[in-house]
Protein backbone atom coordinates (compact mmCIF):
# COMPACT_ATOMS: atom_id res chain seq x y z
CA UNK A 1 0.00 0.00 0.00
CA UNK A 2 1.34 2.97 -0.85
CA UNK A 3 1.78 5.34 2.01
CA UNK A 4 0.35 8.70 2.68
CA UNK A 5 2.71 11.67 2.83
CA UNK A 6 1.64 13.87 5.81
CA UNK A 7 1.61 17.38 5.09
CA UNK A 8 2.52 19.47 8.19
CA UNK A 9 -1.04 21.71 8.83
CA UNK A 10 1.46 25.10 9.05
CA UNK A 11 2.24 24.35 5.68
CA UNK A 12 -1.54 24.66 4.41
CA UNK A 13 -2.16 27.40 6.72
CA UNK A 14 0.99 29.77 5.58
CA UNK A 15 0.20 29.49 1.74
CA UNK A 16 -2.95 30.48 2.91
CA UNK A 17 -1.70 33.44 4.63
CA UNK A 18 0.79 34.28 1.73
CA UNK A 19 -2.38 34.20 -0.73
CA UNK A 20 -3.84 36.44 2.00
CA UNK A 21 -1.11 39.19 2.06
CA UNK A 22 -0.42 39.24 -1.70
CA UNK A 23 -4.07 40.12 -1.85
CA UNK A 24 -3.60 42.68 1.06
CA UNK A 25 -0.82 44.43 -1.02
CA UNK A 26 -2.22 45.61 -4.13
CA UNK A 27 -5.95 43.67 -4.02
CA UNK A 28 -5.18 41.28 -6.76
CA UNK A 29 -5.91 37.45 -6.62
CA UNK A 30 -3.56 35.37 -7.90
CA UNK A 31 -6.25 34.68 -10.78
CA UNK A 32 -5.42 38.72 -11.47
CA UNK A 33 -1.71 38.79 -11.47
CA UNK A 34 -1.97 35.57 -14.16
CA UNK A 35 -4.11 37.10 -16.31
CA UNK A 36 -2.24 40.39 -16.34
CA UNK A 37 1.17 38.26 -16.83
CA UNK A 38 -0.47 36.65 -19.73
CA UNK A 39 -1.58 40.00 -21.72
CA UNK A 40 2.08 41.07 -20.70
CA UNK A 41 3.67 38.36 -22.42
CA UNK A 42 1.73 38.75 -25.85
CA UNK A 43 1.89 42.20 -26.19
CA UNK A 44 5.88 41.93 -25.73
CA UNK A 45 6.09 39.13 -27.83
CA UNK A 46 4.19 40.18 -30.46
CA UNK A 47 6.77 42.99 -30.88
CA UNK A 48 9.49 40.14 -30.47
CA UNK A 49 8.15 39.01 -33.57
CA UNK A 50 7.82 42.45 -35.54
CA UNK A 51 11.17 42.63 -34.77
CA UNK A 52 12.63 40.09 -35.87
CA UNK A 53 10.76 40.31 -39.25
CA UNK A 54 12.24 43.89 -39.75
CA UNK A 55 15.89 42.58 -38.98
CA UNK A 56 15.81 39.10 -40.58
CA UNK A 57 13.87 39.77 -43.60
CA UNK A 58 13.49 43.61 -43.89
CA UNK A 59 10.17 43.73 -43.53
CA UNK A 60 9.14 47.50 -43.32
CA UNK A 61 6.55 49.63 -41.86
CA UNK A 62 4.19 49.08 -44.50
CA UNK A 63 3.89 45.76 -44.72
CA UNK A 64 4.21 44.99 -40.90
CA UNK A 65 0.98 46.89 -40.93
CA UNK A 66 -0.65 44.60 -43.24
CA UNK A 67 0.68 41.64 -41.27
CA UNK A 68 -0.91 43.14 -37.90
CA UNK A 69 -3.94 43.78 -39.96
CA UNK A 70 -4.33 40.07 -40.94
CA UNK A 71 -3.23 39.08 -37.75
CA UNK A 72 -6.10 41.10 -35.94
CA UNK A 73 -8.72 39.85 -37.99
CA UNK A 74 -7.94 36.35 -37.23
CA UNK A 75 -7.70 37.53 -33.41
CA UNK A 76 -11.21 39.19 -33.39
CA UNK A 77 -12.59 35.50 -34.35
CA UNK A 78 -10.69 33.79 -32.54
CA UNK A 79 -11.94 36.07 -28.86
CA UNK A 80 -15.62 35.47 -30.52
CA UNK A 81 -15.51 31.97 -31.11
CA UNK A 82 -13.53 31.36 -27.09
CA UNK A 83 -16.81 33.84 -25.98
CA UNK A 84 -19.69 31.87 -27.48
CA UNK A 85 -21.23 29.35 -26.34
CA UNK A 86 -19.79 25.47 -26.70
CA UNK A 87 -19.82 24.26 -30.37
CA UNK A 88 -19.75 20.67 -32.07
CA UNK A 89 -17.06 19.80 -33.21
CA UNK A 90 -16.06 15.81 -34.68
CA UNK A 91 -19.50 14.86 -33.43
CA UNK A 92 -18.22 15.98 -29.69
CA UNK A 93 -19.48 18.80 -27.59
CA UNK A 94 -15.79 20.87 -26.94
CA UNK A 95 -15.64 23.98 -24.63
CA UNK A 96 -15.38 27.54 -26.21
CA UNK A 97 -11.70 27.60 -25.36
CA UNK A 98 -11.11 24.39 -26.94
CA UNK A 99 -13.01 25.65 -30.10
CA UNK A 100 -11.22 28.57 -30.75
CA UNK A 101 -7.73 26.61 -29.82
CA UNK A 102 -8.73 24.22 -32.90
CA UNK A 103 -9.48 26.87 -35.64
CA UNK A 104 -6.37 28.27 -34.86
CA UNK A 105 -4.38 24.70 -35.02
CA UNK A 106 -6.74 24.15 -38.36
CA UNK A 107 -5.59 27.68 -39.71
CA UNK A 108 -1.95 27.38 -39.32
CA UNK A 109 -1.74 23.79 -40.31
CA UNK A 110 0.75 23.21 -42.67
CA UNK A 111 3.41 26.10 -41.95
CA UNK A 112 3.58 26.84 -37.71
CA UNK A 113 6.33 25.05 -36.16
CA UNK A 114 4.84 21.92 -34.55
CA UNK A 115 5.64 22.23 -31.04
CA UNK A 116 6.71 25.70 -30.85
CA UNK A 117 6.76 27.03 -27.35
CA UNK A 118 8.50 29.72 -25.26
CA UNK A 119 11.33 28.57 -23.44
CA UNK A 120 11.67 29.19 -19.46
CA UNK A 121 14.98 31.22 -19.10
CA UNK A 122 14.94 30.61 -15.34
CA UNK A 123 13.90 27.47 -12.82
CA UNK A 124 9.95 29.62 -11.43
CA UNK A 125 8.97 29.17 -7.86
CA UNK A 126 6.56 26.99 -6.33
CA UNK A 127 4.33 30.29 -6.62
CA UNK A 128 4.60 30.99 -10.14
CA UNK A 129 4.52 27.99 -12.42
CA UNK A 130 0.93 27.77 -13.09
CA UNK A 131 1.80 32.36 -14.03
CA UNK A 132 4.59 30.97 -16.53
CA UNK A 133 2.53 28.00 -17.87
CA UNK A 134 -0.30 30.94 -18.78
CA UNK A 135 2.42 33.46 -20.23
CA UNK A 136 4.18 30.28 -22.66
CA UNK A 137 0.49 29.35 -23.50
CA UNK A 138 0.08 33.01 -24.57
CA UNK A 139 3.22 33.69 -26.15
CA UNK A 140 2.78 30.56 -28.35
CA UNK A 141 -1.27 31.66 -29.33
CA UNK A 142 0.73 35.04 -30.43
CA UNK A 143 2.70 32.72 -32.42
CA UNK A 144 0.30 31.28 -34.40
CA UNK A 145 -1.53 34.28 -34.71
CA UNK A 146 0.88 36.14 -36.31
CA UNK A 147 2.25 33.28 -38.17
CA UNK A 148 -1.24 33.38 -39.89
CA UNK A 149 -0.77 37.08 -40.72
CA UNK A 150 2.72 36.53 -41.72
CA UNK A 151 1.63 33.82 -44.36
CA UNK A 152 -1.28 36.02 -45.72
CA UNK A 153 0.08 38.96 -45.63
CA UNK A 154 3.60 38.22 -46.66
CA UNK A 155 3.36 34.37 -48.16
CA UNK A 156 6.06 33.43 -45.89
CA UNK A 157 6.05 29.55 -45.90
CA UNK A 158 6.95 27.28 -42.88
CA UNK A 159 10.62 27.74 -42.98
CA UNK A 160 10.55 31.63 -42.59
CA UNK A 161 7.86 31.05 -40.30
CA UNK A 162 10.24 28.94 -38.24
CA UNK A 163 13.10 31.08 -38.91
CA UNK A 164 10.85 34.25 -37.63
CA UNK A 165 9.84 32.51 -34.57
CA UNK A 166 13.36 31.60 -33.31
CA UNK A 167 14.47 34.47 -33.72
CA UNK A 168 11.44 36.33 -31.80
CA UNK A 169 12.00 33.75 -28.99
CA UNK A 170 15.51 34.81 -29.06
CA UNK A 171 14.20 38.99 -29.26
CA UNK A 172 12.21 37.45 -26.07
CA UNK A 173 14.95 35.83 -24.06
CA UNK A 174 17.11 39.37 -24.43
CA UNK A 175 14.19 41.07 -23.09
CA UNK A 176 14.19 39.13 -20.33
CA UNK A 177 17.48 39.23 -19.54
CA UNK A 178 17.09 43.21 -19.41
CA UNK A 179 14.06 43.06 -17.09
CA UNK A 180 16.45 41.36 -14.59
CA UNK A 181 17.61 44.80 -13.78
CA UNK A 182 13.97 46.19 -13.87
CA UNK A 183 10.89 45.89 -16.06
CA UNK A 184 11.56 49.84 -17.21
CA UNK A 185 14.81 48.49 -19.23
CA UNK A 186 13.73 45.92 -20.98
CA UNK A 187 10.22 47.55 -22.56
CA UNK A 188 12.80 50.43 -23.29
CA UNK A 189 14.93 48.31 -25.50
CA UNK A 190 11.64 47.01 -27.73
CA UNK A 191 10.42 50.50 -27.66
CA UNK A 192 13.49 51.94 -29.22
CA UNK A 193 13.34 48.94 -31.96
CA UNK A 194 10.01 49.86 -32.36
CA UNK A 195 10.79 53.55 -33.11
CA UNK A 196 13.22 51.93 -35.28
CA UNK A 197 10.99 50.49 -37.33
CA UNK A 198 7.59 53.09 -37.01
CA UNK A 199 10.46 56.20 -37.59
CA UNK A 200 8.61 57.55 -34.82
CA UNK A 201 9.12 57.44 -31.07
CA UNK A 202 7.42 54.84 -29.01
CA UNK A 203 7.49 55.85 -25.53
CA UNK A 204 7.10 53.33 -22.74
CA UNK A 205 4.50 54.55 -20.25
CA UNK A 206 4.56 53.70 -16.46
CA UNK A 207 1.08 54.09 -14.77
CA UNK A 208 1.28 53.27 -11.08
CA UNK A 209 2.60 50.36 -10.03
CA UNK A 210 1.65 48.73 -13.28
CA UNK A 211 3.76 47.20 -15.86
CA UNK A 212 5.28 49.56 -18.16
CA UNK A 213 3.37 49.92 -21.75
CA UNK A 214 3.66 50.65 -25.15
CA UNK A 215 2.54 54.41 -26.19
CA UNK A 216 2.80 53.63 -29.27
CA UNK A 217 3.49 50.33 -31.39
CA UNK A 218 2.04 47.91 -34.10
CA UNK A 219 0.49 44.81 -32.77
Amino acid sequence: MKRKTARPAFWRNNAAKQAQRRYLKDGKTQRDRTEEAEKATAEVFAICILAALYDKYGVGESRLNKVADATNELAMKYEAIKNGPPRILNGKKVAPYQAAECMLDEKTRGYFPEGFVLPAYKMPRKSEVVKLAAQRAAAARVARLYAYGVHTALGFGAERIKATMLEAAENYRQFRDATDTGDYYGYAILAKKMSQIIHADCDVVEEGEEKPIFGNAIY
